[in-house]
């Protein structure tokens, strides 16, 4: 169970992106996404005028002394030939690098939410490893590996091997969930120096030196976190409580990369829409997720709670209700999106999906660090509640909410982000199968889950797609 701080957070969430949807339709800007600009003002509200043309991204521009995006990171843009292409974040991570028009890329550009697939490795080997090094191409690119079907046999130069997805049952490999890779956390790598070195003066040393030697995405999560200047203080500070041990930390570590993740997504987003640094080399930045109530196109996230599947595991109507089974919609389903009183659950979908990237980074972490639990955790249980609400809310939304499905299907942005991150999760899913002390009710939510025609949602998204 998370902690009720998490509601905390959401309140500032929902604040910032509150303000920036009630201040931002005013510039009278008419380009449309894909439409050429000079400036930000000729581009609609939503759109960025990146390379000349108006897309989906963030402004050039440094705001409240933060960076805009995680360097070497990737955005789609458009070309003055109707073509897509991508601008790369700059190493300073205060701007975009101009859209690579007319480039060889070595790999197709999957539409808006700037997923690359590398059919053949082209120049650049197909990039999917970003700033942790690997190249996936034909022969395994420069710093080699092979990647087949079920990974890398010998990985890139930072992390462990390289996972690919495409083995489970619950993706496509001929869509993007099931053309998910990354490099792995190395959850073998020796730490033994860090533990006997602990000091609790020094935390943020010990937390770094563990996530640099393991899971150095994770320490991406946690300085792009640390650098926000949204919240006052660093999310460490906020989000560290006990630092009498190593000990005390490890138990934090899950938390810890969450919160930081959550940190990094707002600063990253911000006036340009909702954005999510899903790995070293992929951001993806997506407009019009926030309820129709602040701007956005989707509905309050607590409406899964009128749905016919609630029944199926019982939802708590707040954190401390124990006459329940869904101990998670206590905190993030909670509330009534009408009574004028804000709620963690009024919030809308970008929101939600914002909680399903974070909690696939929660399992990813424990899984890092599952040599250092002395317990069992609900590690599984958050993520597969929440691709549980991903799909209810893709159902409810296409049944009820036209408005808000058009936006989630049609728009490829939001589309492939959802694909994306649905083929990211059941790497690690099926990664941790088995693995007791990362589960609690995971083999009950995991058949809720599995629910056909609940995973006919996805296939719905394969299909608009255009997946064979």
């Amino acid at each position: 169970m998370r902690s009720p701080i998490c509601v905390l957070l959401a309140s500032m969430f929902l604040a910032f992106t509150g303000a920036a949807c009630g201040g931002g339709s005013s510039s009278g800007a008419s380009g449309a996404w894909g439409d050429p600009c000079e400036a930000q003002s000729d581009c609609e509200s939503g759109l960025t005028c990146i390379a000349s043309v108006c897309t989906s991204g963030s402004p050039g521009e440094e705001t409240g002394g933060g960076r805009l995006c995680a360097p070497g990171s990737k955005l789609i843009c458009s070309c003055p030939d109707g073509t897509n292409s991508k601008a790369e974040c700059a190493s300073d991570g205060l701007s975009f690098l101009p859209c690579q028009c007319g480039s060889e890329t070595g790999g197709e550009v999957g539409g808006e939410a700037g997923f690359e697939t590398g059919e053949t490795g082209g120049e650049t080997g197909g990039e999917v490893g970003g700033e942790a090094g690997f190249e996936t191409g034909e022969t395994g690119g420069e710093t080699g590996g092979e990647t087949g079907e079920t990974g890398g046999e010998t990985g890139g130069e930072t992390g462990g091997e390289t996972g690919t997805v495409g083995g489970s049952d619950l993706v496509d490999p001929a869509c993007l969930d099931g053309q998910y890779s990354e490099v792995l956390p190395d959850a073998d790598a020796d730490i033994s120096s860090a533990i006997a070195g602990y000091s609790s003066a020094n935390a943020i040393g010990f937390i770094q030196a563990i996530l640099e030697t393991r899971y150095p995405f994770g320490w991406t999560l946690v300085e792009a976190g640390q650098n926000s200047s949204l919240f006052g203080e660093s999310c460490v500070d906020t989000f560290l409580g006990d630092t009498s041990s190593a000990s005390a930390v490890f138990g934090q570590m899950s938390t810890i990369v969450h919160e930081c993740g959550h940190f990094a997504d707002l600063d990253l987003g911000g006036f340009a829409g909702s954005g999510y640094i899903i790995n070293s080399d992929l951001t993806l930045i997506c407009s019009g997720g926030g309820t129709t109530d602040n701007g956005g196109q989707t509905f309050a996230r607590s409406l899964l709670n009128t749905d016919p599947w609630a029944a199926l595991h019982t939802p708590c109507a707040s954190f401390t209700d124990t006459n329940c089974d869904d101990t998670y919609a206590g905190i993030y389903l909670d509330g009534d999106p009408t009574d004028g009183t804000f709620d963690s659950g009024d919030q809308g979908f970008d929101m939600l999906f914002e909680e399903v990237v974070q909690y696939v980074n929660s399992l990813v972490t424990s899984h890092t660090f599952v040599d250092q639990q002395a317990f069992s955790t609900s590690a599984r249980d958050g993520i597969l509640t929440f691709l549980w609400y991903l799909e209810r809310y893709l159902q409810l939304a296409r049944l009820d909410h036209p408005e808000a499905y058009a936006l989630l299907k049609d728009n490829s942005c939001w589309r492939e982000a959802i694909l994306t991150v649905w083929g990211r999760a059941w790497l690690y899913l099926d990664l941790t199968e088995g693995v007791s002390k990362l589960g609690i009710d995971d083999a009950k939510l995991m058949g809720l889950v599995l629910e056909p025609s609940l995973l006919a949602e996805i296939e719905l998204l394969r299909d608009a797609q255009g997946c064979p």
